[in-house]
């Protein structure tokens, strides 16, 4: 988007590699999910913003969607044909 002033502008967040996303299926394995958090944070914030929450709510409630992440992620199939994480995430 070029043309558009930067305020308007989508966030632009970084992607998150298929190798991370497969080494977070496993909840235990800290390193990864500490590696997880700073890519996914801002883009589970920021869904709950554009829900309509105030920042403070969508602050409150993004560490609450990362364990039910854990729970669902094994479904996460990396398939170019079928989408990205990003848009299986916020289907």
């Amino acid at each position: 988007m070029p043309d558009c002033p930067r305020r308007l502008r989508p966030p632009s967040y970084p992607d998150t590699r298929p190798s991370l996303l497969l080494r977070v299926r496993d909840w235990p394995d800290k390193v990864s999910w500490d590696e997880f958090h700073p890519i996914d944070r801002p883009l589970t914030s920021g869904l709950g913003r554009r829900s309509g929450l105030s920042h403070a709510d969508a602050a409150d409630v993004t560490p609450d969607a990362f364990p039910r992440l854990a729970e669902t992620i094994h479904q996460f199939e990396a398939n170019p044909a079928r989408g990205s994480f990003r848009s299986w995430l916020m289907p």
